[in-house]
């Protein structure tokens, strides 16, 4: 279908030290339910442990996702279906649904095959989400990723996972960056500072304001042991927005999408 080959077009490598993505294609034939294969290994060998979670998050438009369910409600910026906004629109849903607590659709863990298999799946799509696994001195972080099932097809994708070693220093530093976009502008309607709650393995740590005074910048020194999260709360209805990370370096971006001028009255 046209919306598998933009996928295919999309799922290409980018930016690698930030995240990878998996390979798409079909491979068999349609059934009354879909379902997705993913392949988790990293050279060669199966990453024993993994976990997985999947979520229904909505359907594909022509150009962009109509996010569905428990993910309706989330205001993010998907201008297009290229590769670098897919796995935007992927890593912020996993941002949401991990700090949210949204119960996922299935779970699945990767055993000696280094396969795990989701079935019996309607039509929609469908963000994958993995956990953290440390193993010897190194670290695996899968990276979240979009798969549409449509028409019943099995779909078969082949997980990317970023690999470094452990630290050999107890703290390091962690750094959340606010980023305005498209609103030059409209300045004077941007909001004059946010609320940015920072998480470390999904327990609220303290909330923090940004503003002009600081550049919209905070820093601090923590544990290398934890998974550090940030969430913008009370984000502006004007304003949609993604989040991108590198495990100590996160980054909100706020895209404006209403524009207009405040009208004024005689």
């Amino acid at each position: 279908s046209v919306l598998c080959r933009k996928l295919g077009a999309a799922l290409c490598t980018v930016a690698a030290v930030l995240w990878l993505i998996a390979g798409l294609w079909i491979t068999s034939a349609a059934s009354s339910k879909g379902s997705i294969e993913l392949v988790c290994k990293s050279d060669g060998s199966p990453v024993v442990g993994m976990e997985f979670n999947l979520y229904r998050v909505g359907e594909f438009t022509d150009d962009t996702i109509e996010l569905q369910g428990n993910f309706k409600d989330y205001y993010i910026y998907v201008p297009e279906l290229t590769s670098t906004a897919l796995q935007d629109a992927a890593s912020t849903l996993e941002n949401f649904a991990v700090i949210d607590r949204i119960t996922p659709d299935a779970y699945a863990m990767v055993y000696e095959s280094g396969v795990v298999n989701f079935t019996g799946l309607e039509d929609g799509v469908y963000l994958i989400s993995g956990n953290r696994l440390s193993s010897g001195n190194k670290l695996y972080t899968p990276v979240p990723i979009l798969i549409e099932v449509k028409d019943g097809e099995a779909v078969t994708a082949y997980a990317k996972i970023t690999v470094r070693q452990k630290p050999t220093v107890s703290e390091q530093m962690y750094r959340v960056k606010k980023v305005w976009q498209y609103d030059d502008a409209y300045i004077q309607l941007r909001p004059t500072s946010i609320d940015v709650e920072i998480y470390r393995n999904n327990v609220l740590m303290e909330t923090i304001v940004l503003d002009e005074g600081n550049d919209w910048t905070y820093d601090w020194s923590a544990d290398t042991e934890g998974v550090w999260r940030v969430k913008e709360i009370n984000i502006h209805n004007d304003y949609k927005v993604v989040y991108r990370n590198n495990e100590t370096q996160f980054i909100i971006v706020n895209t404006r999408w209403v524009n207009y001028l405040p009208t004024t009255t005689t």
